[in-house]
């Protein structure tokens, strides 16, 4: 019979990386404390080498600025960056190949290759329809993203039915369409 090894983590117990990590977010996040909490236990995990292995570690952010996102993949660790386009005026669409550009620009000066995956919600999300979707996406694409990541609204409830049927028929045929597309290929080195 093997032993059995019955061990209980302490969850406010944090190394002096999360310390860190929690005072900054809280010096910039002000009124959302569980999510800090929520956070910062899981980039402890993290840490601590309790992520799922195999699985990339990485996090959404609003910030367009890429020095800060730089600082923040670096001291978070992450392996991918994911940025959403933000703010979502009437420039966006046309913008998120600019951001993808100046993010791979960012990574190639501090030496870093890490994958960017661009972001955004259900293309409904913003009344524009689908060209502005597309439009982004395209310039994501032409500027080296890695990856689209397509995340839902606090609308949809994933657990209850699938992403496709959470979606407007309008995004399910922009989405098919874009399937039986061939990839474009990879977008030149920065520099």
């Amino acid at each position: 019979m093997k032993p059995v090894l019955n061990t209980v983590l302490d969850p406010t117990l944090r190394s002096n990386d999360a310390k860190e990590f929690e005072n900054a977010l809280r010096r910039r996040i002000v009124g959302q404390d569980s999510a800090i909490e929520k956070v910062v236990e899981i980039y402890q995990m993290f840490l601590a080498g309790l992520n799922a292995p195999g699985r990339p570690v990485t996090a959404s952010s609003f910030d367009p600025d890429p020095a800060r996102q730089l600082r923040t993949l670096q001291h978070a660790r992450l392996d991918v960056l994911t940025f959403h386009d933000w703010p979502r005026n009437k420039a966006w669409p046309e913008r998120t190949g600019q951001q993808v550009t100046a993010f791979r620009l960012a990574l190639a000066k501090a030496g870093l290759e890490r994958p960017i995956f661009a972001g955004e919600p259900d293309r409904s999300t913003y009344g524009r329809g689908a060209s502005a979707f597309s439009i982004s996406m395209q310039g994501a694409e032409r500027a080296g993203a890695a990856a689209w990541t397509l995340h839902t609204r606090a609308g949809f409830r994933l657990d209850t039915r699938r992403f496709s049927d959470a979606l407007d028929p309008a995004a399910r045929q922009f989405l098919d369409e874009r399937a039986r597309r061939p990839p474009s290929g990879p977008a030149p080195p920065a520099h």
